[in-house]
């Protein structure tokens, strides 16, 4: 396992977790620790131009196999905090 990494967003920013150059996916939690819904946005496909998105809600966690996963700040104006990390 490696160190989890530090999610913090303000109101309306976003932040890139990873991008791979299209060979592998890789497994990642998120974890929000916030007061209000975390948006993720990712791409389960090397083929799908189109990205899938997905919320989580406070308190909870999320595994994504993705190619590209990207966080944001949804909705309210209090800072969003949470946690990702790289999982084996």
């Amino acid at each position: 396992m490696t160190t989890p990494g530090l999610i913090r967003l303000a109101p309306g920013q976003r932040q890139l977790i990873f991008n791979t150059d299209g060979t592998n996916p890789r497994w990642y939690r998120i974890f929000n620790r916030g007061q209000s819904a975390m948006g993720v946005i990712y791409s389960n496909s090397v083929g799908n131009a189109a990205s899938l998105s997905q919320t989580v809600e406070p308190g909870r966690s999320m595994d994504f196999l993705a190619y590209r996963l990207e966080v944001r700040h949804l909705i309210g104006t209090t800072p969003l905090d949470g946690l990702y990390e790289a999982l084996p």
